[in-house]
């Protein structure tokens, strides 16, 4: 490494000033200079000495210059090799030594200090406490544990991760840490995330080179890790790419769609005829194509409108369903942790508003790719203006079709349960909480060990 590349050119302002010779103006000048911290030089009758005087300084200064260079980037050298015997350079040492230093303290600053002992408290899972007991006994200091059980503490949330589980759990956790004994939806999320992202992003061709990209970071992870490329922080990802991967491709076989391509992978249910130079398609009687859209759907005019609404529905009842698995979930932490007013005044509610306004608006989706509207003497009706005649026109549409016999009706009473659910879930919980605020509140879960440490 060349010092000389270090080198920083830096404009300078250099100014001239002429003044009648004067010992008061010379004065008067050198104080400005002084006063903003500027450097002044001055050219007295004899020039050519004072010109080389300034030179030879200048000279000295750049070789003062370059001489500290040099050492500065023989020491930064020094300071970047390994520790003989190590593959930690001296400066990675200092930075792991302040690290734990810095943590040590602020471990002490949490202890009591009694004489010459610190006590404290702290939490461990259980299966580690032997480990810990074990490796305390390397130390030079006495150590000792006591286990308190009887306590009313909450303990905090450990989640025990690995390479595997990573991702979702960090995707949970930027909303929220579960609490202690709840249930931790990261589990679920292995299959809810990639999921729904496939039916967003289902496409045989692009599904295809994610899960590839996913293959390729498991098979060469280590590679990757040292290499330090553009592609390795991605790393840690590589298992939800992989199953992103799958969910988009099975959801682009159901789509049949492959980079904006149809393939007719089985027997279509339409056939084409020819007559008078125009082409005729008909489609077969009592046939249903094997598994996914018929590909002869590229050749009707509403292809686009037809494949949105039915990526848009498919997002809804799935959607659905995992908000109603995350209610479930709701339900079992609360019986976990024995809350009967999160049961009756959240639970219950909410599963039936969720179902009057979402179940209704999915089984509306149901029904309407269950019908057959060729048969029909009037075209289908809109789910949308059912859902919004709800709020608006109390159930009525103003429209003849209908998705269901009595569907006015039904609509009216989902419409005053939805009403019902929201005074339920908002107000009797508060009052009730604050009613019984005043008793002696035992808690609702085991004894589980804190343990205290002592230091000798």
């Amino acid at each position: 490494m060349n010092p000389e590349e270090f080198s920083i050119m830096v404009d300078k302002a250099v100014y001239m000033v002429l003044y009648r010779k004067g010992e008061m103006m010379r004065e008067k000048l050198i104080r400005v200079c002084d006063t903003f911290g500027k450097e002044y030089y001055e050219i007295g009758d004899n020039v050519e000495k004072e010109l080389i005087r300034l030179k030879s300084e200048i000279e000295q200064r750049k070789r003062l210059t370059l001489v500290t260079k040099e050492e500065i980037i023989r020491t930064l050298k020094d300071i970047a090799k390994p520790i003989k015997g190590t593959k930690v350079s001296w400066i990675e040492f200092q930075k792991l030594f302040l690290m734990k230093e810095k943590t040590l303290y602020t471990t002490l600053n949490m202890l009591k200090l009694e004489g010459n002992i610190l006590q404290g408290n702290c939490w461990c899972p259980k299966e580690d406490i032997q480990q810990i007991k074990d490796m305390t006994q390397l130390s030079k200091y006495t150590i000792k544990f006591q286990e308190i059980k009887d306590h009313n503490k909450t303990p905090p949330t450990y989640l025990k991760n690995n390479e595997f589980l990573y991702v979702f759990q960090e995707i949970v956790s930027t909303y929220g840490i579960p609490r202690y004994r709840e249930i931790n939806p990261a589990f679920f999320t292995i299959i809810t995330f990639p999921f729904l992202f496939g039916i967003m992003f289902g496409d045989i061709f692009h599904g295809l080179i994610i899960l590839i990209l996913g293959v390729y970071m498991c098979i060469y992870k280590e590679d990757l890790l040292r290499s330090k490329s553009i592609i390795a922080p991605l790393v840690k990802a590589r298992f939800i790419l992989i199953l992103i991967g799958i969910f988009s491709t099975f959801c682009g076989f159901i789509y049949n769609d492959c980079a904006g391509l149809n393939f007719n992978f089985v027997k279509s249910c339409y056939t084409e005829t020819v007559k008078d130079s125009t082409i005729e398609i008909h489609r077969k009687s009592n046939c249903v194509y094997p598994f996914g859209i018929d590909p002869y759907w590229k050749y009707s005019n509403n292809q686009l409108q037809y494949e949105n609404s039915f990526k848009m529905k498919l997002s809804i009842v799935i959607g659905v369903l995992q908000m109603l698995l995350g209610t479930f979930i709701k339900l079992v932490n609360s019986v976990q942790f024995n809350k009967p007013l999160d049961v009756f005044f959240e639970f219950i509610p909410q599963l039936v508003f969720l179902l009057s306004l979402f179940g209704y608006l999915n089984a509306l989706i149901i029904v309407k790719w269950l019908t057959d509207y060729a048969n029909e003497t009037h075209t289908a009706p809109y789910i949308i203006t059912v859902i919004i005649s709800m709020f608006t026109r109390f159930g009525d549409t103003g429209d003849d079709r209908k998705f269901i016999e009595n569907q006015v009706t039904l609509s009216r009473l989902l419409f005053i349960i939805l009403i019902l659910c929201i005074p339920t879930m908002l107000f009797p919980k508060p009052f009730l909480l604050k009613y019984s605020h005043k008793k002696p509140i035992k808690p609702s879960y085991e004894d589980h060990s804190i343990n205290s440490v002592i230091l000798h």
